[in-house]
Protein backbone atom coordinates (compact mmCIF):
# COMPACT_ATOMS: atom_id res chain seq x y z
CA UNK A 1 0.00 0.00 0.00
CA UNK A 2 1.50 3.32 -0.81
CA UNK A 3 1.68 6.11 1.91
CA UNK A 4 -0.77 8.81 1.32
CA UNK A 5 2.49 11.13 2.26
CA UNK A 6 4.55 9.14 -0.19
CA UNK A 7 1.97 9.30 -2.98
CA UNK A 8 1.54 13.49 -3.03
CA UNK A 9 5.74 13.20 -3.50
CA UNK A 10 7.13 13.74 -6.66
CA UNK A 11 9.44 10.65 -8.58
CA UNK A 12 11.54 13.71 -9.93
CA UNK A 13 11.33 17.49 -8.61
CA UNK A 14 9.28 19.61 -10.94
CA UNK A 15 11.72 22.22 -12.78
CA UNK A 16 14.76 21.04 -11.43
CA UNK A 17 17.26 17.93 -13.56
CA UNK A 18 16.82 14.50 -12.67
CA UNK A 19 18.69 13.56 -9.21
CA UNK A 20 21.60 11.30 -10.06
CA UNK A 21 20.89 7.69 -9.05
CA UNK A 22 20.89 6.32 -6.26
CA UNK A 23 23.93 4.51 -4.67
CA UNK A 24 23.65 0.74 -3.43
CA UNK A 25 21.21 0.50 -0.75
CA UNK A 26 20.39 -2.72 1.42
CA UNK A 27 17.09 -4.10 0.60
CA UNK A 28 16.66 -5.19 3.57
CA UNK A 29 16.54 -1.58 4.87
CA UNK A 30 14.68 -0.56 1.68
CA UNK A 31 11.76 -2.94 2.64
CA UNK A 32 11.33 -0.74 5.46
CA UNK A 33 10.05 2.54 4.03
CA UNK A 34 6.43 3.08 2.76
CA UNK A 35 5.82 2.01 -0.90
CA UNK A 36 6.61 5.11 -3.17
CA UNK A 37 5.11 5.56 -7.23
CA UNK A 38 7.02 3.50 -9.78
CA UNK A 39 9.73 5.12 -10.40
CA UNK A 40 10.50 7.12 -7.48
CA UNK A 41 13.78 7.81 -5.83
CA UNK A 42 14.36 6.31 -2.74
CA UNK A 43 15.44 9.59 -1.10
CA UNK A 44 11.22 10.17 -1.59
CA UNK A 45 10.40 6.86 0.21
CA UNK A 46 13.18 8.38 3.25
CA UNK A 47 11.05 11.79 3.05
CA UNK A 48 7.72 9.96 3.41
CA UNK A 49 9.23 7.97 6.32
CA UNK A 50 10.61 11.12 8.02
CA UNK A 51 7.52 12.68 7.94
CA UNK A 52 4.80 10.55 8.74
CA UNK A 53 5.23 11.17 12.16
CA UNK A 54 4.95 14.70 12.27
CA UNK A 55 1.96 17.51 12.11
CA UNK A 56 0.48 17.91 8.78
CA UNK A 57 1.90 21.92 9.35
CA UNK A 58 4.85 20.75 10.50
CA UNK A 59 5.47 18.01 7.73
CA UNK A 60 4.69 20.31 4.84
CA UNK A 61 7.17 23.32 6.14
CA UNK A 62 10.09 20.35 6.69
CA UNK A 63 8.99 18.74 3.40
CA UNK A 64 9.75 22.64 1.87
CA UNK A 65 13.54 22.55 4.02
CA UNK A 66 13.98 19.05 2.27
CA UNK A 67 13.07 19.77 -1.04
CA UNK A 68 15.02 22.82 -1.30
CA UNK A 69 17.95 20.72 -0.14
CA UNK A 70 17.03 17.94 -2.65
CA UNK A 71 16.80 20.36 -5.66
CA UNK A 72 20.59 21.94 -4.31
CA UNK A 73 22.21 18.04 -4.43
CA UNK A 74 20.19 17.80 -7.61
CA UNK A 75 22.03 21.47 -9.50
CA UNK A 76 25.47 20.02 -8.07
CA UNK A 77 25.11 16.48 -9.42
CA UNK A 78 25.17 15.10 -6.16
CA UNK A 79 22.58 12.64 -4.76
CA UNK A 80 21.75 13.09 -0.85
CA UNK A 81 22.49 9.73 -0.20
CA UNK A 82 26.11 10.21 -1.09
CA UNK A 83 26.32 14.20 0.21
CA UNK A 84 28.98 14.61 2.32
CA UNK A 85 29.43 17.61 5.18
CA UNK A 86 31.28 19.82 2.68
CA UNK A 87 28.17 19.84 0.82
CA UNK A 88 25.95 21.11 3.48
CA UNK A 89 28.38 23.36 4.75
CA UNK A 90 28.22 24.69 0.91
CA UNK A 91 24.42 24.64 0.73
CA UNK A 92 23.99 26.48 4.19
CA UNK A 93 26.60 28.98 2.65
CA UNK A 94 24.56 29.27 -0.43
CA UNK A 95 21.30 29.84 1.99
CA UNK A 96 22.69 32.69 4.13
CA UNK A 97 24.35 34.79 1.12
CA UNK A 98 22.64 34.32 -2.20
CA UNK A 99 18.56 35.57 -3.08
CA UNK A 100 15.88 32.52 -2.34
CA UNK A 101 13.24 32.17 -4.25
CA UNK A 102 10.23 32.61 -1.71
CA UNK A 103 11.84 35.63 -0.62
CA UNK A 104 14.49 37.46 -2.82
CA UNK A 105 17.06 38.24 -0.07
CA UNK A 106 19.00 35.05 2.00
CA UNK A 107 17.43 33.46 4.47
CA UNK A 108 17.48 34.14 8.02
CA UNK A 109 19.45 32.40 10.34
CA UNK A 110 16.43 31.19 12.45
CA UNK A 111 15.45 29.89 8.59
CA UNK A 112 18.99 28.22 7.88
CA UNK A 113 19.10 26.23 11.64
CA UNK A 114 15.45 25.09 11.00
CA UNK A 115 16.58 23.63 7.71
CA UNK A 116 19.87 22.08 9.10
CA UNK A 117 17.69 20.46 12.15
CA UNK A 118 14.92 18.93 9.52
CA UNK A 119 18.00 17.61 7.55
CA UNK A 120 19.87 16.50 10.71
CA UNK A 121 16.87 14.51 11.53
CA UNK A 122 16.50 12.93 8.20
CA UNK A 123 19.49 11.86 8.03
CA UNK A 124 18.83 10.58 11.90
CA UNK A 125 15.70 8.47 10.60
CA UNK A 126 18.00 7.13 7.21
CA UNK A 127 21.34 6.07 9.89
CA UNK A 128 19.59 5.27 13.26
CA UNK A 129 15.77 4.04 12.35
CA UNK A 130 16.21 2.63 9.02
CA UNK A 131 19.44 2.02 9.03
CA UNK A 132 19.48 2.73 5.26
CA UNK A 133 22.51 4.90 5.43
CA UNK A 134 26.06 4.39 7.06
CA UNK A 135 26.47 8.33 7.94
CA UNK A 136 24.87 11.50 8.50
CA UNK A 137 26.33 14.86 6.51
CA UNK A 138 25.19 16.97 8.57
CA UNK A 139 27.11 15.43 11.84
CA UNK A 140 28.92 18.08 13.77
CA UNK A 141 27.91 20.86 10.96
CA UNK A 142 27.97 24.30 12.54
CA UNK A 143 24.33 26.17 13.20
CA UNK A 144 24.20 29.84 12.80
CA UNK A 145 26.76 32.13 15.02
CA UNK A 146 24.57 34.13 17.08
CA UNK A 147 21.06 32.10 16.81
CA UNK A 148 20.40 31.50 20.56
CA UNK A 149 21.16 34.96 21.60
CA UNK A 150 18.33 35.84 18.85
CA UNK A 151 16.04 33.20 20.52
CA UNK A 152 17.04 33.21 23.64
CA UNK A 153 17.83 36.96 24.67
CA UNK A 154 19.92 37.39 27.89
CA UNK A 155 17.61 38.53 30.91
CA UNK A 156 18.34 42.16 31.90
CA UNK A 157 19.66 42.85 35.18
CA UNK A 158 16.54 44.44 37.29
CA UNK A 159 17.48 47.10 40.33
CA UNK A 160 17.37 46.18 44.15
CA UNK A 161 13.76 46.66 45.28
CA UNK A 162 13.22 46.86 49.23
CA UNK A 163 11.04 44.22 51.44
CA UNK A 164 8.24 46.13 51.50
CA UNK A 165 8.21 46.78 48.44
CA UNK A 166 7.64 43.29 47.24
CA UNK A 167 5.63 42.35 50.26
CA UNK A 168 3.36 45.37 49.38
CA UNK A 169 3.29 44.01 45.30
CA UNK A 170 2.80 40.54 46.41
CA UNK A 171 -0.17 40.76 49.30
CA UNK A 172 2.20 38.88 51.60
CA UNK A 173 1.78 41.24 54.52
CA UNK A 174 -0.11 44.43 55.43
CA UNK A 175 2.21 47.14 54.61
CA UNK A 176 1.84 48.71 57.69
CA UNK A 177 3.04 45.94 59.75
CA UNK A 178 6.06 45.26 57.24
CA UNK A 179 6.76 49.63 57.94
CA UNK A 180 6.67 48.88 61.54
CA UNK A 181 8.90 46.12 61.38
CA UNK A 182 11.42 47.63 59.64
CA UNK A 183 11.01 50.70 62.22
CA UNK A 184 11.55 48.77 65.54
CA UNK A 185 14.80 46.57 63.35
CA UNK A 186 16.08 49.94 62.64
CA UNK A 187 16.07 51.14 66.70
CA UNK A 188 16.97 47.70 67.41
CA UNK A 189 19.93 48.03 65.73
CA UNK A 190 20.88 51.47 66.47
CA UNK A 191 20.16 50.36 70.55
CA UNK A 192 23.55 50.26 72.80
CA UNK A 193 23.04 46.95 73.83
CA UNK A 194 23.26 46.05 69.88
CA UNK A 195 26.29 47.91 68.64
CA UNK A 196 28.82 47.09 71.36
CA UNK A 197 29.88 43.93 70.01
CA UNK A 198 32.29 43.88 66.97
CA UNK A 199 31.24 43.11 63.42
CA UNK A 200 32.11 39.31 63.89
CA UNK A 201 30.73 38.24 67.43
CA UNK A 202 27.63 36.26 67.41
CA UNK A 203 25.26 37.86 69.96
CA UNK A 204 23.71 34.80 71.34
CA UNK A 205 27.48 33.06 72.35
CA UNK A 206 29.37 36.30 73.29
CA UNK A 207 32.47 37.37 71.55
CA UNK A 208 35.27 35.06 69.82
CA UNK A 209 37.95 33.87 72.20
CA UNK A 210 40.93 35.86 72.30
Amino acid sequence: MISPVTASLPTTDPGRSVLPAAPALPIAALEKLPAGPVGADPVWRLVAAFLVGYPPATARAYLGDLRAWIGWCTEEGVHPFTARRHHVDHWARHLATLPQPATGRPAAAATIARRLSCLSGFYDCGLREVELLEYSPVANVRRPAGLHHQLCPRPQPRPPRRLQDVQDAMGHADPRTTRRYDRSRHNLDRHPTSTRWPPNCNRTTGPPPE
